[in-house]
């Protein structure tokens, strides 16, 4: 009597179970790399928003939105004190641990009569050089009237892992261990 063989064999169990495993790697590896690609471009796009929000505040009143004590993009809510986050700071200079940036309702107040002002935050924490970021960092160079220099604007922001700013205009830098990657955006008055 010949025996009649119902099933796969211990190597066919094998090469099925490797193939899925290799697929499952490859999916999991691309999805990664879409998702840091959406989050970076969210960044830009706040970075962008803001920015032309700025650019026509400063076309109608001759000068950028300035608020005291204001370096962070969004609202204080924006930003609630937690990880050793002071509220309302979108960073921590981590030399003696105080608050770096510091969100300002009035300052979105003031940018939002151009336009819908969007958030500054980012997620994903990162250390860049002595700053801990949690937001896109900002600072105004609002120079005197008849000044050599043309009024300026400069954002800045770091995320987590080894990742490409969007280029030109952005410039990046990255930690020297490579867990960070910091990108900062610079424009004036004048279009620059």
């Amino acid at each position: 009597m010949a025996m009649s063989s119902k099933g796969f064999t211990i190597l066919e169990l094998i090469v099925v179970i490797v193939v899925i495993g290799t697929l499952t790697t490859i999916t999991v590896v691309a999805f990664n790399g879409i998702q840091d690609r959406a989050y970076m471009s969210q960044i830009y796009a706040n970075v962008s928003s803001t920015a032309k929000l700025m650019n026509s505040y400063h076309i109608f009143n001759r000068t950028y939105p300035i608020v005291a004590n204001t370096n962070c993009i969004g609202k204080v809510s924006d930003y609630p004190a937690t990880g050793g986050f002071a509220a309302g700071s979108c960073g921590i200079d981590t030399s003696n641990n105080s608050s770096w940036g510091q969100a300002n309702d009035s300052f979105m107040t003031m940018l939002g009569t151009m336009g819908t002002v969007p958030t500054g935050t980012t997620p994903r924490i990162a250390t860049h050089y002595g700053i801990k970021y949690r937001g896109i960092y900002f600072q105004i160079n609002d120079y005197p009237k008849g000044s050599a220099w043309p009024d300026s604007v400069f954002f800045e922001f770091a995320v987590p892992g080894k990742l490409d700013c969007q280029g030109k205009p952005y410039i990046s830098r990255y930690d020297s261990s490579g867990n960070s990657t910091y990108c900062s955006y610079y424009f004036n008055a004048e279009g620059n």
